[in-house]
């Protein structure tokens, strides 16, 4: 499999090391605005290669000519949101930035998976999926992936479990409008009211979790500049599943042209990845108020669009 990263920031060196971890990588491309630094992280990862026991993978600084023949390329080039800036003003910044990525990409890569980590990642890839003309089910924004493994962190905190043991998800916008469905978050097959009630355990503050949810993110960003391992480490989640053939269930965010009502627009719902991609949604039975937060968030989301800017593109 060889692997593409466009942007050499933070976010995309962090994957390249998750990356060099998975044993199914021939090669991978890392392609930075800034060449100096891009060659500068790919020669430090090659003396990474003495201490290691996974298969050893081609690495390469290049442009965008060396994605050719990629299997998966992952964008997060892009600017960073500034303190005092809103994402309204990031969202149109960046789309143009993806737009024309994803066009270079295509023209050396056009049978890649492309997975879309710029932020605001939803108006990220809804523009990604519109500079191309490749099945939009192989244009995945990492959506609120991140969010729901947040939320199984701070789940498995409160009930003093491993975070691997809670199922749930965040849905809809990663941004101030995602949700908890918690008719589908459990333990042990067991809701998490009943879980806390047969356990005796303190209930837990449905409110104040999510709450936790949107605001961790801003947390570390006020204390170190940039959120990127938590990121990262949700794209090498979802390359695995696309690597292996996994058909994993993942919380991703897709373009949606019918589903739940909803047309035209980028929101993460429960997928399922394999190597082509997105194989399939799950549909889910949402309870009325939790459909109504989905189309909260869709609405959100589609008022940051602006098709003018996507028309002249």
């Amino acid at each position: 499999m060889k692997i593409s990263i466009i942007g050499a920031g933070a976010v995309g060196t962090e994957i390249v090391n998750y990356l060099l971890l998975l044993g199914h990588v021939s090669e991978i491309v890392l392609v930075g605005r800034n060449t100096e630094k891009a060659e500068g992280e790919i020669l430090d990862f090659t003396h990474t290669e003495s201490f290691t026991y996974s298969k050893n993978t081609k690495l390469l600084a290049g442009s965008y000519s060396d994605c050719k023949n990629s299997d998966v390329v992952v964008i997060t080039a892009g600017s960073q949101i500034k303190h005092g800036q809103s994402r309204e003003d990031l969202a149109q910044v960046n789309a143009g930035i993806v737009t024309e990525i994803t066009r270079e990409v295509i023209r050396y890569a056009p049978n890649a998976i492309l997975l879309v980590v710029t932020n605001p990642v939803d108006i990220a890839t809804y523009y990604a999926v519109k500079a191309t003309t490749i099945d939009p089910r192989r244009v995945i924004g990492t959506g609120t992936s991140l969010d729901t493994a947040r939320l199984m962190q701070i789940l498995g905190k409160r009930l003093a479990l491993d975070p691997k043991n809670i199922s749930g998800y965040v849905l809809g916008e990663h941004g101030q409008t995602s949700f908890i469905p918690w008719s589908l978050c459990s333990v042990g097959g067991m809701s998490i009211d009943t879980y806390c009630e047969l356990n005796s355990l303190e209930k837990v503050e449905k409110a104040a979790v999510l709450q936790e949810v949107l605001s961790v993110g801003y947390d570390i960003f006020k204390r170190k500049n940039n959120t990127n391992r938590g990121i990262a480490a949700s794209v090498y989640r979802i390359i695995r599943a696309i690597a292996v053939n996994e058909h994993s269930l993942l919380p991703l965010g897709i373009y949606i042209d019918d589903l739940y009502g909803l047309k035209d627009v980028v929101l993460s719902v429960p997928v399922v990845v394999n190597q082509t991609g997105v194989e399939r949604v799950i549909k889910c039975e949402f309870t009325d108020g939790e459909l109504l937060q989905l189309q909260k968030s869709a609405e959100f989301i589609k008022n940051l669009i602006n098709t003018d800017l996507y028309n002249k593109a």
